[in-house]
C-alpha cells in the first residue's frame, strides 16, 4: 500500500470512528430504556413480557406441564419411586410461599444423599433433584440441599419434601379467603394420613414488600394461614424467613430498604412464638450471593439459606452439631 492509499484508509477508519463516536450516546439511551422498561414490563406482566413468557412456555412445552397456577405437575427428567414408609427417622417438610421457597433458583444436578431424598406430589414420590414437582418454576430450589444436609448431619435418614410454593403471590392470596388457602388446604389434605409432617417452611414476602402491606394485614393473613394448617392436624414447627427483598425492578418501582413493614410483621410472628425464625435471607443473601436478576438465589445463595434452616431445625431437634460439607 502506498502513502496515498495508506492517508485514505487512515481517513476512512477515522470518519468511521467519528461516527460510531456519534452514534454512542443513542445506543446508551436505547439500552438504558430497554433494560428499564423490560425490566418495568415483565414486573407488571405488560408487553411483550406475557408474549416472552409464553414462547418460553411453548418451548418448553414438551418438558413440562403446569397447572393454573404455574405450578410444575410434570416433568419429563422425574424419575418415579417407591414412597418410603413414615418411621422416627424420617422428615416431612412442607415447604410453600413464593418463588425463592420454589423452583426459580440455579438449577444444580447433584446431590450427595440423593437416594435418601424423595419429592411427594399427588400420591406419588419422585427424586428430589430440581425442578419439585408440586411447587412453581422449572429450575433450582435450596429445599433438596436443605434435605440433603438434614441427613448428613444425622437428624433424618429419610426426607420426603413436599413443594406448594408459587412465584409472585402475596400473604392475601394465602390467607383465609384467597384462592391458595384452599390449594394448600387441599395439597395438606393429600398427604395427611400418609405423611405426617416434621417441619414447615414459610418462606414468602417479596411481593407483599412491593404492594405496602401492613404490619397488621401481614400478620392477620399468615395466623389464618396457620390456623387452617392446624385445624388439619399438622401439629409440626413452622420455620418462617424474613424475607421482602427482590431487586428485580425497574426505575419507576420503589426500592428496597431493610426495614418494611413485612419484615416488621415477619419478626413479630418470631417474637410471639408462633414461628421459628427460618432464615434470614434479606440480611443474608445478598446480591452476590443472587442470580442477575438480584431476587432469585443463585447456587451459593441456596446453599447459604439451606444451611440456616438446616441450623435451625438442628436446634429444635437438640442437635449440637451440623457440620457437614
Amino acid at each position: 500500500m502506498d502513502d496515498e492509499m495508506f492517508a485514505r484508509e487512515k481517513t476512512r477508519r477515522f470518519e468511521g470512528l467519528k461516527g460510531a463516536a456519534r452514534k454512542l450516546p443513542s445506543i446508551i439511551a436505547v439500552s438504558i430504556a430497554a433494560y428499564v422498561l423490560g425490566g418495568y414490563s415483565f414486573k407488571n406482566d405488560l408487553p411483550p413480557a406475557p408474549y416472552i413468557r409464553s414462547l418460553e412456555q411453548w418451548i418448553s412445552s414438551k418438558a413440562y406441564a403446569y397447572d393454573e397456577f404455574g405450578r410444575l405437575t410434570a416433568y419429563s427428567g422425574k424419575i418415579e419411586l417407591s414412597c418410603p414408609m413414615q418411621d422416627d427417622k424420617t422428615g416431612v417438610i412442607f415447604a410453600f410461599g413464593q418463588s425463592n421457597s420454589a423452583n426459580h433458583g440455579e438449577k444444580y444436578t447433584a446431590l450427595a444423599n440423593y437416594r435418601n431424598i424423595l419429592n411427594y406430589f399427588d400420591g406419588k414420590c419422585y427424586d428430589a433433584l430440581p425442578p419439585l414437582l408440586g411447587a412453581s418454576g422449572d429450575r433450582g430450589s435450596f429445599l433438596p440441599l436443605l434435605a440433603d444436609k438434614l441427613v448428613a448431619a444425622g437428624i433424618y435418614d429419610k426426607v420426603v419434601i413436599i413443594s406448594s410454593g408459587v412465584a409472585g403471590t402475596n400473604i392475601a392470596r394465602w390467607g383465609s379467603g384467597g384462592d391458595l388457602h384452599g390449594i394448600a388446604r387441599d395439597v395438606i389434605r393429600n398427604f395427611v394420613g400418609k405423611y405426617d409432617v416434621t417441619d414447615i417452611i414459610w418462606h414468602q414476602g417479596e411481593s407483599d414488600y412491593l404492594a405496602n402491606t401492613s404490619v397488621d394485614e401481614y400478620e392477620s393473613q399468615f395466623r389464618s394461614l396457620l390456623d387452617m394448617v392446624r385445624e388439619n392436624t399438622i401439629r409440626a414447627p413452622a420455620y418462617i424467613g424474613i424475607a421482602s427483598k427482590c431487586n428485580m425492578m425497574s426505575f419507576f418501582e420503589k426500592r428496597w430498604r431493610s426495614s418494611n413493614s413485612v419484615t416488621e410483621a415477619q419478626q413479630k410472628l418470631v417474637k410471639s412464638g408462633l414461628v421459628v425464625l427460618g432464615a434470614d435471607t434479606d440480611q443474608l443473601i445478598t446480591d452476590n450471593f443472587r442470580l442477575p436478576d438480584k431476587c432469585h438465589f443463585n447456587f451459593s445463595g441456596e446453599m447459604a439459606t439451606a444451611d440456616a434452616y438446616a441450623e435451625a431445625i438442628k436446634l429444635h431437634h437438640g442437635v449440637k452439631s451440623i457440620a457437614v460439607e
